[in-house]
């Protein structure tokens, strides 16, 4: 009997004893598997793999192909909300990275995370050793949390191809990717779809005179931005801003053979200059030479209408002949960033 009721006592104190642990759970609100030590693993990020070489030979524009491709510096930034603290932040900053390359991140959490890619922070003035400097820029767009860049007068871009290949410090073009819904497991490979930021026109002039011609400016309409979202969300996603024309009289006057042509390429932040057919669409082009002024002329699309729009990591196209007093055809179209030769059509 006393055995028995020694045995009972036991039952007991340990029922009371499991009892006493759930209720702490309970007030704490604490998940037993959290109790357990937070999981972490090594991720690899796979960059883009190199650009099939072409056949061109050296020149202004292979030399920019190489260039826009570039990454200089690459910075990883992942915030975790998996283990234990909820609040995990990894900021890492790569140098010399090449296309192609598998980069290896550790001790990033197990479960749920948010991973950004940003390439050549520099070419757009921005510097995220500190994470703040990136938490000061994000804006509440349309129950979206998103990164404004805002470049006030214009500084980092546009900026013309010989710009850029003359600058003394190489910075390269702004590119980025992200993964707001990642849920990170053991050794796990992510390919990281970087895209650049900016977009590009790529323009050949072709001279259609029996004698040279200079090219003493080029001006392009109010479609010039100063400001883009740092990631992109959506098709084109592009930021409200007021757009301004450019004029390029500096530095462009330089003469083209007869029947030859000439390369001017620029790079500027993606737009959305025209949301309205109630006014003139801004997209639009013109030239001075020595024989006088060539009107603007608006890019058309396949179906004659004018664009409304440039998205971001895309290349414009515009081939233009000019011959005669002020007369001038252009052939337009936006097709995806590729490093193709361009054939300049034959016009009567």
């Amino acid at each position: 009997m006393n055995r028995d009721m020694y045995d009972i006592k036991h039952v007991l104190r340990y029922s009371l004893l499991v009892m006493a642990v759930l209720l702490c759970q309970a007030c704490t609100g604490t998940d037993p598997q959290d109790i357990t030590e937070e999981r972490t693993t090594t991720i690899y990020l796979q960059l883009p793999q190199p650009d099939a070489g072409t056949r061109m030979s050296p020149s202004y524009e292979t030399d920019l192909g190489k260039l826009e491709k570039k990454i200089y510096t690459l910075r990883v930034i992942l915030l975790s909300q998996a283990g234990t603290n909820k609040s995990t932040t990894i900021n890492r900053l790569f140098t010399n990275v090449k296309s192609g390359e598998l980069l290896a991140i550790e001790n990033v959490p197990v479960g749920v995370a948010q991973l950004y890619v940003i390439a050549n922070e520099a070419s757009i003035g921005q510097d995220y050793s500190n994470i703040a400097n990136l938490q000061k820029q994000v804006k509440d767009v349309n129950n979206s949390r998103k990164v404004l860049i805002t470049d006030t007068y214009n500084q980092y871009f546009p900026i013309r191809g010989s710009e850029l290949l003359a600058a003394e410090k190489k910075k390269g073009l702004p590119m980025s990717w992200m993964n707001k819904n990642l849920t990170v497991s053991e050794n796990m490979t992510i390919d990281v779809a970087l895209e650049r930021c900016v977009s590009k026109v790529l323009m050949q002039i072709q001279n259609d005179f029996s004698e040279s011609i200079q090219i003493k400016e080029v001006s392009f309409g109010a479609f010039f931005g100063n400001s883009f979202y740092l990631f992109r969300e959506g098709a084109l996603d592009v930021p409200d801003q007021t757009y301004k024309g450019q004029v390029y009289d500096k530095s462009v006057d330089y003469p083209i053979a007869p029947n030859e042509s000439e390369v001017l390429i620029c790079y500027f932040y993606p737009s959305f200059a025209w949301p309205s057919d109630l006014v003139v669409s801004p997209y639009t082009i013109g030239f001075k030479t020595q024989y006088g002024y060539y009107p603007k002329m608006a890019f058309l699309n396949s179906d004659g209408k004018p664009y409304n729009s440039i998205p971001r990591n895309k290349q414009i196209n515009i081939n233009v002949t000019l011959s005669g007093a002020t007369h001038v055809n252009i052939d337009f179209n936006v097709v995806e960033w590729t490093n193709e030769e361009i054939t300049v059509p034959d016009f009567e």
